[in-house]
């Protein structure tokens, strides 16, 4: 039922923000505006997050091309990351799913959260019955990027454990801060 919770601000909260706006439209930080500021930064927690998920094998929107959202990566399961989910999620009996069977999307999502500590919303409540059924939505889940710089290096670091363990690496042969850095570095180009 999560997925389909709707939220909106009060009336004292709308009035507040529009009386704050004229504000916005001020230097902030740096910036030109304090919407300049929100764009670069939540650009670049974008685009750390974005190839963090990228190399641990998911497909990523290029935002050059293709409009973006909101404050999400709709990302497509890539063939590594379906793989490395244990078969013993997929398909079972799940009154909370859609369909009442969890798909692809469903668990992975699940597998992150209690075996990852990564956060995802599962991409069917995005979907029509009829599409689901096809398995269109089996393919991706949806990720927020409004967090912390913090919390998306510890999500990168998760991310990169997935692979890792995929592919029988070990911790030693990258290090966390390497993993970190070389996805900053990715980020800011």
């Amino acid at each position: 039922m999560l997925p389909y919770v709707q939220f909106c601000a009060s009336t004292v909260i709308q009035e507040a923000l529009a009386r704050s706006l004229p504000k916005a439209d001020q230097p902030y930080e740096g910036f030109d505006s304090y919407y300049e500021y929100l764009k670069e930064n939540y650009t670049r927690k974008r685009d750390l997050l974005g190839n963090a998920l990228k190399s641990a094998g998911f497909g990523v929107p290029d935002y050059e091309k293709t409009p973006g959202g909101g404050f999400f990566i709709f990302a497509r399961i890539g063939k590594s990351i379906s793989l490395a989910l244990p078969s013993s999620r997929k398909n079972v009996l799940n009154k909370a799913a859609p369909t009442g069977t969890v798909r692809q999307d469903w668990a992975l999502c699940q597998w992150m959260a209690e075996e990852k500590g990564v956060l995802c919303i599962p991409s069917t409540p995005f979907f029509s019955e009829s599409r689901i059924a096809e398995g269109a939505s089996d393919e991706f889940i949806r990720i927020a990027f409004c967090k912390t710089d913090e919390t998306i290096n510890k999500a990168a670091l998760a991310l990169f454990d997935i692979l890792r363990e995929k592919e029988g690496s070990t911790e030693e042969d990258t290090s966390p801060s390497e993993i970190a850095q070389n996805i900053s570095i990715q980020a800011t180009k």
